[in-house]
């Protein structure tokens, strides 16, 4: 274990099958785990997941003698320098175009101390696009060592998102992320995205299970810091978040948030947490947000429900139960509709063979039935 690196020069690594990754009709195809390392080569290229991928061996990878452990994954999209300025971009943004095509990542580590922006995407920019993806049982760590002396500016699976006021704005949609963040040092941390820059995006039909906990600064099981400033649209839109989080400037969606609608968060949060809110610490701008975990010491950001209240549909009166979300009476909090089963057509044109199915962005052993 341990030996596993490849060097950043764009092409340095390759592993893929398909186009030359220049378009949606050509992409590489990434087939397993070093494919997707290799897209750190390749940051403004076209992806298509072909197969699930379990990321299990990441943990041996990357040996860091200074540290005595692995690294790990290194994140696609990154910055060189120790001190980024989040206002402006990163040195190395990834600014392709990244289809899960309905498949999951699972497994995959990332023990981070020279990375500045941490995840599966560590820093993403103007022109990215990331949809269809299920990640699960994502590994998260940074460690602020003396010896590096390196800022942490976000962690999660996107780490952070840059864009300014450039066109394509970055797009984040129907993706679902579980796992778990242990950072120490200044940042943000959240399980979707660690943080966001004063800039243009949209983040929809995206949902998280996340365990966020440390000394990063602004923390969320959905996003650490969410505070685009160029935005006449709402920017997350059509999410939900669950998990534990806690901490100083914490919520339990998010640490800080602006322009949400139709959002919620079941999340649990640290007991006796200062100076934080069941749905975000602090935010603005935010149309049918929710939390379910109370504590008198919570700010007013978000309107609390009950657990029972959170299974009904008629406390979620904005929300699009025709084309977006579901739910199950009395029974679960809603979900989105993606999450169910989803025709693929691979084998045949039969309704009755699950080879045809997903569901949850997962191959399934069976179909939905006809009653």
């Amino acid at each position: 274990g341990g030996g596993f690196k490849i060097p950043d020069a764009p092409g340095s690594f390759l592993r893929f099958s398909g186009g030359p990754g220049t378009s949606l009709s050509d992409p590489y195809l990434i087939h397993d785990v070093y494919g997707l390392q290799g897209a750190r080569c390749g940051l403004d290229k076209y992806y298509k997941l072909h197969d699930d991928i379990d990321a299990s061996i990441t943990a041996r990878w990357n040996w860091d003698s200074y540290n005595g452990t692995c690294e790990g994954f290194r994140s696609i999209g990154y910055d060189t320098s120790h001190y980024p300025d989040l206002s402006d971009t990163a040195s190395n943004p990834f600014t392709g175009n990244f289809n899960g095509n309905n498949h999951k990542i699972s497994n995959l580590c990332i023990r981070a101390f020279r990375e500045q922006f941490v995840g599966v995407f560590g820093a993403i920019s103007t022109g990215c696009k990331i949809y269809n993806l299920s990640v699960q049982n994502l590994i998260l760590r940074h460690n602020y060592l003396s010896g590096y002396n390196v800022y942490s500016g976000g962690i999660g699976f996107i780490g952070f998102i840059f864009g300014g006021t450039g066109s394509p704005s970055p797009e984040v949609y129907d993706c679902s992320v579980s796992g778990s963040i242990v950072g120490t040092g200044t940042g943000y941390g959240g399980g979707l995205i660690g943080g966001t820059s004063y800039s243009k995006m949209l983040i929809k039909r995206c949902y998280v299970d996340f365990y966020v906990i440390g000394t990063v600064y602004q923390r969320g099981t959905f996003i650490g810091n969410g505070s685009p400033y160029y935005s006449s649209d709402p920017v997350f839109v059509d999410c939900y978040s669950t998990g534990f989080t806690g901490g100083t400037s914490s919520g339990g969606f998010a640490g800080s948030i602006n322009f949400v609608r139709n959002c919620y968060t079941t999340a649990s949060l640290e007991a006796g947490m200062q100076y934080g809110g069941g749905f975000a610490y602090s935010g603005s701008d935010l149309t049918g947000c929710y939390y379910t975990h109370y504590d008198p010491a919570f700010n007013s950001i978000g309107t609390r429900l009950t657990t029972s209240e959170s299974k009904t549909k008629a406390a979620f009166a904005r929300y699009d139960f025709d084309n977006v979300w579901s739910i199950d009476e009395n029974l679960t909090t809603p979900y989105l509709l993606w999450k169910v089963y989803n025709w693929s057509g691979e084998t045949s044109a039969s309704w009755d063979n699950a080879n045809n199915w997903m569901k949850n962005l997962s191959r399934t052993a069976s179909y939905p039935q006809l009653v």
